[in-house]
């Protein structure tokens, strides 16, 4: 006997919709419920009580954008600050867990080229491609003026203040960050997401026992997409010369970034030093590495064959992520048999 298929009354689309909570006071007892929908075009859903509202809250917060984030938590202190975004400390008021904040402002981005879609980018990439290795996006909110992400908070900083802590990693343990960052990364390769901006600020530190388990954030420039890219951006002294060049560009930007990020690991230097921004963005197109200084007397040579493999100012002759993931550095450090030696090792590069 087949089972009976109930066709409900009602069907609508919830991603990106804007959810908004209520209670109804009614004579004798309360309703409980929740208006789906965008601007002036909605639908108003019951629920049975309160605990039921929040379940539904709970699972449409995944898909859509929440209403009313002074309701649902603290807000304790500003930790950050960018051009388009604050980044604030807050607290769940139901299970009192710290998160960060991004506060976009509509303001501002809506002024920027590309700025809408640059947000929207942001948000669907982080909700449609969870990693371990990549930061968690919990909830989005909107008001008037600001779009809110809720997002993982790691006291322990950005790989940046590590290394200021630092000034430089041990080769193992730079290998073993490596591989974590070029996981993540031939992950959003895979899927066709470019981050666009990979640098040390952008890797966060899980931990303080250890120096190479990372979360990768900030998805603000990261975009989804089969075909090359022209937009023009990244951070300077991080930025691929073929971006720089204005030609057409793939995911292989991102590696150029990570080995700029491995460079700074081993050496506690940054490869392109300049005055100021425009001194340093050309010496970053001209793309000419040294590897002379006494601080790297003591690395390896499968180290800084990487690091130039990494930087290959060819975007052709660049490896990707997977081949980045086979070099014999990481045999070297750590004895896995599944590494391949594909060529001899690189001399090309000052």
């Amino acid at each position: 006997m087949k089972k009976s298929v109930k066709t409900p009354k009602f069907m609508s689309t919830i991603n990106w919709k804007k959810v908004e909570p209520f209670t109804e006071e009614c004579s004798s007892d309360k309703r409980f419920g929740f208006r789906l929908g965008h601007k002036s075009i909605f639908q108003d859903f019951y629920t049975k009580n309160s605990s039921e509202l929040d379940l539904w809250l709970d699972n449409l917060s995944k898909v859509s954008i929440m209403s009313d984030l002074e309701m649902d938590f603290a807000i304790i202190k500003q930790i950050g600050q960018g051009n388009y975004a604050e980044i604030l400390l807050a607290e769940d008021l139901g299970s009192h867990k710290q998160f960060a904040i991004k506060n976009l402002s509509k303001n501002k981005f809506q002024k920027t080229v590309n700025g809408t879609l640059l947000v929207l980018n942001e948000i669907e990439i982080m909700r449609k491609f969870p990693h371990p290795n990549i930061i968690n996006l919990y909830k989005v909110y909107e008001s008037e003026s600001i779009i809110s992400l809720v997002l993982d908070y790691f006291p322990e900083g950005d790989l940046f203040q590590r290394l200021t802590k630092k000034n430089r990693l041990q080769e193992k343990n730079a290998a073993k960050l490596m591989m974590n960052l070029l996981e993540v990364l031939n992950f959003l390769h895979e899927n066709h997401v470019i981050h666009r901006d990979l640098k040390l600020e952008n890797v966060l530190m899980k931990t303080s026992d250890n120096d190479y388990e990372i979360k990768l954030c900030d998805f603000g420039l990261a975009c989804i997409s089969g075909d090359e890219q022209v937009l023009r951006c990244g951070s300077p002294g991080y930025i691929a010369p073929e971006i720089l060049n204005r030609q057409s560009y793939s995911s292989k930007v991102d590696i150029f970034g990570a080995g700029v990020i491995l460079y700074v690991l081993l050496s506690g230097r940054f490869p392109f030093h300049g005055k100021n921004t425009g001194d340093i963005l050309l010496k970053n197109k001209q793309c000419i590495l040294n590897f002379s200084e006494k601080c790297w007397r003591k690395i390896s040579e499968y180290a800084i064959d990487f690091v130039k493999r990494l930087m290959d100012p060819d975007p052709y002759t660049r490896i990707s992520a997977a081949e980045a993931l086979r070099h014999p550095w990481f045999y070297h450090h750590n004895k896995k048999k599944d590494f391949l030696i594909e060529t001899p090792m690189t001399n090309d590069i000052r």
